[in-house]
């Protein structure tokens, strides 16, 4: 008599680092809830799946080596597709010894509650048309879209809004999460969303990477419910007096 075996996948956690958005690659990686290890099984390319557990809202510390700590928050009802799939954007650390590409944003802001940007000097894509009713967005690719958090530059306003991909058609179609909120213009670029961390205490960190050829980011941050956008210029931004918000 053959016995079956059976499993229920339960969580998929996919690791990137934020400022790259690529996979995470580093395999020394604890996922720790209320003090207890996780037993989650790596499946390549920053992906973590919990197989055979439990379906309930938990925080997850996640400890990697080479990023700064962070938690994820499951929340299921949240989650949408065929499988419990969450994005866990790493911010990496600053290497102790050797040359940096990093520049930071930090700082102490009350009523900060979020941080984010994004490169103009390198965007994804650009927009040729979108469906309102059927929430998809045609582009122009300019390069892999391996991510889900991108974002509709106006460059005519300082501004842009984020949104989040459900799938990729041939490349050039994407379905969209949601609507987008903003009005909808033809030509406009399209770019991967760096995320920083915000704490109740105010204090707020952004780590961008830079090169020796001007790289510009839009840096959009939320104080007491505003929402407010900065240019920044890589070769300003070192300037320490430039590195707050």
């Amino acid at each position: 008599m053959e016995a079956a075996i059976c499993y229920r996948l339960d969580l998929v956690i996919r690791l990137v680092d934020t400022t790259v958005g690529c996979p995470v690659t580093e395999r020394q990686v604890l996922f720790r809830e209320n003090g207890r290890t996780l037993s989650f099984l790596s499946r390549g390319a920053g992906t973590y799946v919990l197989v055979n557990g439990e379906r309930k809202d938990r925080r997850i510390l996640i400890t990697v080596r080479g990023y700064l700590e962070t938690t994820a928050d499951i929340c299921y009802e949240a989650l949408t597709g065929r499988y419990p799939e969450v994005y866990v954007e790493l911010i990496p650390e600053r290497p102790k010894y050797g040359g940096c590409d990093f520049v930071d944003f930090n700082g102490n802001l009350s009523g900060i509650s979020s941080v984010a940007a994004v490169c103009l000097s390198a965007p994804s894509a650009k927009a040729v048309s979108y469906n309102a009713n059927k929430r998809q967005l045609r582009i122009l690719p300019a390069r892999e879209l391996d991510g889900k958090a991108y974002a509709l530059i106006h460059a005519q306003a300082d501004s842009f809004e984020e949104f989040r991909v459900a799938s990729v058609k041939k490349k050039v179609l994407l379905q969209l999460e949601h609507p987008l909120e903003t009005a909808f213009r033809p030509e406009e670029e399209i770019a991967r969303i760096v995320r920083g961390r915000t704490e109740e205490n105010g204090d707020y960190l952004l780590r961008l990477r830079v090169d020796g050829q001007g790289m510009q980011y839009l840096v959009r941050y939320v104080v007491n419910g505003k929402t407010n956008f900065k240019r920044v210029v890589s070769g300003d931004a070192f300037d320490p007096e430039n590195r707050r918000l």
